[in-house]
């Protein structure tokens, strides 16, 4: 207990290290636009990936007997998010003028004065080598995950479903879905938060919730007499192209509209695009 610890506790120091230097220094030193703070996300990735990196580095100095784990543990991480951290500095960089190296040197003078890697133990080093591992394979902080899954994916966001990276949201229980059941799996990416109107039961919003796309699960009933009965002539007449067109509203542009089968129930899902102009 008391070695795990000790690994929890460098782990910590490596983000704390990161986050204090980075509000210190950063805006004086152009490293990172402080006063943006939707975009720390950004920061608190980079510091994450580079904290992990550095301390593998110095985990294989110190003991060379496990410069051959270390690497495969690199290396996996690597495969798994790699192109999180290119998208990430290319964002950095030309999206919001930071001095990337700068701040990637900064981060690293800031870990070797201020992480006692010299006193970690063997078996220390061993368990931080199969986190590393276990990090690869998905299981990071959700925050840091979150961002890591929407660089890595940027340019095939299909690709992070593919992979299994998503969550569940069922509406049992819920008050607003009047007794409807269904489940619904979204990105991890992806931010899911209650919906604020009387009939929206939850909203998901792309890129933890700062993204463009947008999906809502909304229970409404319909204004149908007391004795309608809907079977499957009515649902198949119901669920058609044009049938779902005709509910874009005027103001937007229709993209695709197709029937589907959702939870065994006849559904259908609809695409437009509407732009708001503040």
């Amino acid at each position: 207990m008391e070695q795990k610890m000790k690994i929890l506790r460098l782990l910590l120091v490596v983000v704390f290290i990161f986050l204090s230097s980075l509000v210190s220094s950063a805006q004086s030193q152009n490293f990172f636009p402080i006063k943006y703070p939707a975009y720390q996300v950004l920061a608190e990735a980079t510091g994450f990936v580079v904290g992990q990196r550095y301390s593998l580095e110095k985990i294989t100095k110190k003991y060379p007997d496990l410069s051959y784990l270390a690497k495969i543990a690199s290396t996996r991480f690597d495969l798994s998010f790699g192109n999180a951290e290119k998208e990430i500095s290319y964002e950095l960089q030309n999206h919001f003028n930071v001095n990337y190296k700068g701040l990637i040197d900064h981060l690293r003078t800031q870990f070797a004065e201020n992480l006692d890697l010299q006193n970690l133990s063997h078996e220390e080093a061993v368990n931080f080598i199969t986190e590393v591992e276990s990090r690869s394979k998905g299981n990071i902080q959700n925050s840091i995950l979150q961002t890591l899954l929407q660089y890595q994916y940027k340019q095939n966001p299909g690709e992070e479903f593919a992979r299994n990276y998503i969550h569940t949201y069922k509406t049992k229980g819920h008050p607003k879905a009047k007794g409807l059941e269904l489940s619904i799996n979204y990105p991890v990416s992806w931010s899911a938060d209650e919906g604020l109107r009387p009939h929206v039961v939850q909203k998901f919003i792309s890129e933890n919730g700062k993204g463009l796309e947008m999906f809502l699960i909304m229970v409404k009933n319909l204004p149908l007499p007391q004795d309608s009965i809907f079977d499957k002539k009515y649902l198949d007449e119901f669920f058609t192209v044009s049938t779902l067109k005709a509910m874009v509203p005027s103001n937007a542009t229709f993209i695709s509209a197709k029937p589907i089968t959702l939870d065994a129930q006849k559904a259908g899902v609809l695409g437009s695009r509407l732009i708001q102009i503040q």
